[in-house]
């Protein structure tokens, strides 16, 4: 094993914090904005402007992202969404995902070797999904930071005990929950496989329950307060647990249980889902290498059940299989770690070390880059279409042409994400269906409403504002 001097660990942790936010940084700018960052981004806007943060269960999430996001953009001088660009909130989930590399790091050295910390953290760098969702700000880099720091406290408190750990326990706890939903199941199948390996006595479960309970509350309650400021949606949360049972058992993405193994591990037009298969391997290795060990035999339990539990869900996003994904990915670094290390020879460590970060570099390059959001790529999930940034340039160039007049844009969708951000520097109005009246300026208009508006406006241009969703855009006569 490798050993490092006891002065070292902040400056290996320093250097792959840096090495994984490199990875994260090409194509923050560049990669069309999808819906739920459109969504997100009205979150931070009314956080911005004063209007504050309201919970809604059907089109958004927890406040913690949009607190932490809005804070530091308030401190560089932002008032509103207009005055950001997107690599402005990205940079935020990028930061995240690099942060969960180096936590993973920094336990998995003290628990076991440098080998084994470096290629785990590796794995979590550079591996194409922790990759393309640290790039999307959307909650789940952030969530998967919190989950990895409440595991960290939890098997503390589990298998050594003490207040301090039981606390923070409680407190990640309670951010996870004040993120995003499906943090509620994720940890209570967690302090299951905690609990069936770490077998901590009863005393301290009910002892560890209680603080922790107290803590996640207290944070709970605070942050969907508004911190006091409207202490009437303390609870919003708690209300909206029968909502978020009906929607994930809805229609909406609802698919078949296979479809996670689908999207992850068959190959496709633009390559071969190495991360996927690697992890796999390697996990499988690290798992048998190291069955005899309770934290081993935690996050394999652990990884087990998520899976089962997403799979059988009907509602299916593929950025939910991170959660799993993020347990077998530090089993895989303990089978990568073990095999490399026990190589005979020094060249074929060399070698195959190399040939294996290429295709590993190589799947995160096409997915993450080349091929973002096109339509074979799973990991795209009805994302934004470049066609926004043309429709943006024409719209940039209207307003040009035109300074001392407001340019309006009235958009006639009943489906219309994310517009909201791509027109965030203009007056905007937004309607379902055609209203009686429209006042002079740009129309955006789904195909079903041109005749309504073909005597009133000229030169219908289709634009793509994501794959099957295509509206026109066109101007009074």
């Amino acid at each position: 094993m490798i050993s490092l001097p006891q002065s070292k660990p902040w400056l290996v942790a320093a250097l792959v914090f840096l090495l994984a936010l490199a990875l994260r940084l090409p194509g923050l700018e560049s990669r069309p904005v999808h819906p739920d960052e459109a969504g997100n981004a009205y979150q931070i806007d009314g956080l911005l402007t004063g209007k504050g943060y309201r919970y809604l269960p059907h089109d958004h999430h927890g406040p913690t992202l949009y607190h932490l996001t809005a804070s530091v953009l308030k401190i560089t001088g932002a008032e509103h969404i207009a005055d950001l660009d997107i690599w402005m909130l990205r940079i935020f989930t990028a930061s995240a995902g690099a942060a969960l590399a180096t936590l993973a790091g920094i336990w998995f050295l003290k628990h076991f070797d440098l080998a084994t910390a470096l290629w785990t953290a590796g794995l979590l760098s550079l591996a194409a999904p922790f990759v393309y969702y640290s790039g999307i700000f959307i909650h789940e880099s952030f969530l998967l930071l919190l989950i990895l720091s409440w595991f960290i406290a939890a098997w503390h408190y589990a298998t050594i005990g003490g207040t301090s750990a039981a606390l923070l326990a409680g407190l990640f706890a309670g951010l996870l929950l004040a993120t995003k939903e499906t943090s509620a199941p994720i940890l209570c199948l967690l302090s299951l496989a905690i609990g069936l390996t770490a077998r901590p006595p009863w005393r301290r479960v009910v002892g560890g329950l209680g603080q922790a309970g107290c803590v996640g509350c207290a944070v709970v309650l605070i942050f969907f307060s508004d911190f006091g400021r409207h202490p009437e949606r303390a609870f919003d949360l708690f209300h909206a647990i029968g909502a978020q049972v009906s929607r994930s058992h809805g229609q909406d993405h609802a698919y078949p249980w296979f479809t996670y193994a689908r999207w992850f591990f068959a190959p496709v037009s633009i390559g071969w889902p190495w991360s996927s298969w690697l992890i796999l391997i390697f996990g499988g290795l690290g798992l048998w290498l190291h069955r005899k060990q309770r934290l081993v035999q935690a996050l394999a339990l652990s990884a087990a059940l998520l899976t089962l539990f997403f799979s059988v869900l009907p509602y299916k996003t593929p950025w939910l299989i991170l959660a799993p994904l993020l347990p077998a990915t530090l089993l895989a670094g303990l089978g990568s770690a073990w095999f490399f290390t026990y190589v005979p020879k020094r060249r074929s460590v060399l070698i195959t070390s190399l040939a294996l970060t290429a295709l590993l570099a190589s799947e995160t390059y096409l997915r993450c880059l080349r091929h973002a959001v096109d339509p074979a790529n799973p990991f795209a999930y009805s994302p934004g279409s470049p066609d926004l940034q043309r429709l943006e340039n024409a719209l940039a160039a209207s307003a040009a042409a035109t300074p001392h007049t407001p340019l309006l844009v009235q958009v006639v969708a009943r489906d219309y994400w994310p517009l909201p951000w791509t027109l965030r520097n203009y007056a905007t109005g937004y309607w379902a269906e055609p209203p009686a009246t429209l006042k002079p300026g740009f129309v955006l208009i789904e195909p079903a409403y041109i005749g309504a508006l073909a005597g009133l406006y000229m030169d219908f241009t289709p634009y793509e504002i994501r794959p099957g969703l295509t509206l026109f855009l066109a101007r009074n006569r």
